[in-house]
């Protein structure tokens, strides 16, 4: 009343347990992320080796079988990867390993791994890619996963029938990349 404080209110919340709460989620996270590594890995492995083995017996319909199988397990490997890569990044902590290869066979890779869900969604997918761009310095692994993400983006917004271009030029002391596809964009209202 008349303007003065006559009292106050403390509230005072003990946050220990839900701390503790969720570095254990973190913990149990980052390991089943970890323990899913190495099955994939030995799926992936094995499902080669059948492929392999049955294309020197002269199967034609397995391999084919196989490698939509591979290409989906590489994917599932790819998802696990990327939720490494998100832990890494809460810490602060993503380690890079550059090395010089040329671009096209990261941009072919990551082609393979969404080879299903192109022939899916009925689209050509094309290369515009000069044979003389220069090796570039880069963590092929990550770059291969930016230019998937990038791709199926694309490849779920174009209609059927409709075009998906990777293209690339040569910029000063870079290559200049680009997706762009025949879908409808993003609309204006969800533009930041």
């Amino acid at each position: 009343s008349n303007g003065k404080v006559t009292g106050r209110l403390l509230t005072m919340r003990d946050v220990t347990e839900e701390q503790l709460l969720a570095k254990y989620r973190d913990e149990i996270s980052n390991m089943v992320v970890h323990d899913l590594r190495g099955p994939l890995g030995s799926i992936i492995s094995s499902l080669i080796l059948m492929r392999e083995i049955a294309m020197e017996l002269g199967d034609e319909t397995l391999p084919t079988l196989m490698e939509v199988s591979i290409n989906s397990a590489e994917i599932l490997l790819d998802l696990v990867e990327t939720l490494l890569d998100i832990a890494k990044l809460e810490t602060r902590q993503m380690p890079l390993a550059p090395a010089v290869s040329p671009i096209i066979k990261t941009i072919d890779k990551a082609l393979m791994a969404l080879d299903t869900s192109i022939k899916d969604a009925d689209i050509t997918v094309d290369t515009k890619i000069p044979g003389n761009l220069p090796q570039v310095s880069m963590d092929s692994d990550k770059i291969r996963r930016v230019i998937i993400n990038l791709l199926d983006n694309a490849i779920r917004f174009t209609p059927s029938g409709g075009q998906v271009l990777i293209s690339g030029k040569n910029g000063t002391n870079e290559i200049i990349m680009s997706i762009s596809d025949s879908g409808p964009g993003i609309p204006t209202d969800a533009v930041e």
